[in-house]
């Protein structure tokens, strides 16, 4: 598909829709209304004022549209006062509005006439509820994910949300880590009401690679998990987890954080009845710690904020009947007993943020995070083998954000970001392993021990490989009024990934009751360069017509990916290799089906 038809097809998206689309995104909200006389008769060209301390600009400023209805869009999480005024009336405002990402909360108002020196406050009414959107979602404020004692991967949102279910295993034992003590990596795949397990992770509504991030808890505002009714800005179905970053303010604050555990503040289950059918023991709690501080303010007041947050936190659990060889580097595998075996998951997260209004109507965001990672001994907990047949997954990721938006009028906003996570990934040999030692697998028990040889891939070789080289480009603008809510915008992304890896001399020993009696030879090493693009435009519109809202929405994906050449090294069972260039692989071209949902409209 050339420039031109892309470009056609996006201008098309945008105008087939009956008007407008929903602005509120994943990292912000919408507050609307519908604003009346005291006669019940609707009021066109009230303005009306949304002010928060989560605005940089403090307040954000809309007329109410020919119909009496408002929409304020693009709206940071926060409490906020809504005035309403027009020249002849009352002043009306309402005070102590919570507002949360992807939520619309709606705000009516009753003007009499009055004096211009008369306000009507009302502060005490029933909560907002959100009678216009289809999207289903459970938002996690910052004070309720830290007072959960659980692990901050995807997957502990599966025993927090109603009807979720674990898809594939999530952390280190394939399955929940409900305690908090496992790993935090965002490994856990889960579904639900029974839908697609194509889960996404995004901060600050750009996506990023799963597997290696973890939540850094001192940085998330809110953790906005959408489960059902998708809008058209995602290309998938299935669960989307969106981080919403914090930023600074006009005065400094800041937190500090420490906390930690040992075995001797663990149970345990394990009696008399259990040991007597040869149960050992269950993995218990060696330390786990947390510790971390954040601090954010102006640099200058009104214009230019700071945010900045970093978190160390370990984990590490015996395992009982698991030991380190005493007798590495030969066919035979002794327990040591005065080296129990126990697992280590370190996680460290220094991130920095800045917030510019440049002007008016222009605001950027600047955001970077590292993380330094290790799944160190992974899966020795999950799977019958001994320490060095396991490896070191050390991660290094790196990830830059922009944000650009444009409020260019009280109708029209334009948005825009890029984001570039690089997360690489090394699969170290544990401690006392050489790379002359080869793997041995005990047929009669499954058992595993001397080196790491499962094959020479990702998972579960050694190497180096580039897992989350994903670079995303969006841009939406947004079409505003009291009626309509119309968006329209496109994502680019592309993923340049390779790896390297090999197994020790390319075998693995098969014994039988410590009798040798087979050998495997991989095709060690082995690698890979590809190259994967995805272009998607959308349009959507949330169309409110008196008490009836429809939520529209249609998009087109179009992916294509190829592998890159690579020169892959002599191993010790085939010489040295070299692949060209493959051609692309596209995806079918064509708009997917469109997206019609029917809600009910707030009551007048």
């Amino acid at each position: 598909m050339n420039a031109k038809k892309i470009v056609g097809l996006a201008i098309f998206a945008f105008w087939i829709s009956p008007a407008a689309a929903l602005a509120q995104t994943a990292a912000t909200g919408t507050i609307a209304g519908l604003v009346r006389d005291s006669s019940g008769a609707v009021l066109p060209g009230v303005s009306v004022e949304a002010a928060s301390p989560a605005l940089i600009e403090k307040v954000r400023v809309v007329i109410t549209d020919d119909q009496g209805l408002y929409r304020i869009v693009d709206l940071r999480p926060g409490v906020y006062t809504v005035t309403f005024t027009l020249p002849g009336f009352s002043a009306f405002k309402r005070e102590g509005i919570e507002l949360q990402t992807a939520f619309t909360a709606t705000v009516n108002a009753d003007l009499r006439v009055g004096t211009l020196q008369e306000t009507v406050t009302v502060s005490g009414a029933a909560p907002v509820v959100d009678t216009q959107n289809v999207m289903a979602r459970e938002v996690f404020t910052k004070k309720e994910v830290d007072a959960l004692p659980i692990a901050l991967n995807a997957g502990m949102y599966a025993t927090l949300i109603p009807s979720a279910k674990i898809a594939i295993g999530g952390g280190t034992l394939g399955g929940v880590d409900v305690g908090g003590t496992q790993s935090e990596r965002s490994t856990a795949v889960f579904t639900v009401h029974g839908g697609t397990d194509d889960i996404k992770l995004a901060q600050d509504g750009i996506e990023f690679q799963r597997g290696v991030y973890s939540i850094n808890r001192l940085n998330a505002e809110e953790v906005n998990v959408q489960v059902g009714g998708i809008t058209a800005e995602s290309e998938t179905g299935g669960v989307r987890i969106n981080v919403v970053p914090k930023e600074g303010g006009n005065r400094f604050s800041g937190n500090f954080v420490v906390d930690g555990t040992t075995g001797a503040f663990q149970s345990d289950n394990v009696g008399e009845d259990l040991r007597a059918r040869g149960v050992t023991g269950s993995p218990t709690v060696k330390k786990a710690y947390n510790v971390g501080g954040a601090l954010g303010g102006p640099i200058v007041q009104d214009r230019v904020w700071f945010y900045t947050a970093h978190r160390k936190w370990e984990t590490q659990q015996w395992l009982p009947g698991k030991y380190y060889n005493a007798t590495q580097g030969t066919p035979v595998y002794t327990p040591d007993s005065s080296r129990p075996a126990h697992t280590i998951d370190y996680y460290g997260s220094y991130t920095g943020r800045l917030t510019w209004q440049v002007s008016q109507k222009h605001k950027i965001n600047a955001t970077y995070e590292q993380q330094p990672n290790c799944n160190c001994l992974i899966r020795l907990i999950a799977e019958n083998r001994a320490p060095e047949a396991t490896a070191n997954h050390v991660y290094t990721m790196k990830v830059p954000q922009f944000t650009w938006s444009s409020p260019a009028t009280n109708r029209l906003l334009f948005e825009a970001s890029v984001g570039w996570n690089h997360a690489t990934r090394t699969n170290n040999r544990v401690v006392g392993v050489a790379p002359d030692h080869v793997a041995i697998r005990e047929l009669s028990t499954n058992f595993r021990y001397n080196a790491r040889g499962d094959a020479p891939t990702t998972t579960a070789g050694y190497g180096a490989s580039d897992i989350g080289h994903n670079i995303t480009e969006r841009f939406a603008v947004s079409y505003v009024t009291g009626t309509h809510n119309l968006k329209a915008g496109t994502t680019v992304q592309q993923w340049p990934n390779g790896f390297l890896f090999e197994v020790n001399r390319g075998m693995l020993y098969n014994f039988q009751n410590g009798e040798p009696q087979s050998i495997i030879q991989f095709a060690s090493p082995d690698g890979r360069r590809d190259l994967g693009h995805n272009l998607g435009i959308y349009a959507q519109d949330q169309w409110t017509v008196r008490k009836l809202t429809l939520n529209l929405g249609a998009r087109f994906d179009r992916y294509r990916a190829y592998a890159r050449e690579i020169q892959i090294p002599a191993g010790p069972f085939l010489p040295a290799r070299e692949f060209a260039r493959t051609a692309s692989r596209t995806s079918p071209r064509g708009w997917g089906p469109p997206t019609i949902c029917l809600a009910t409209a707030r009551p007048r």
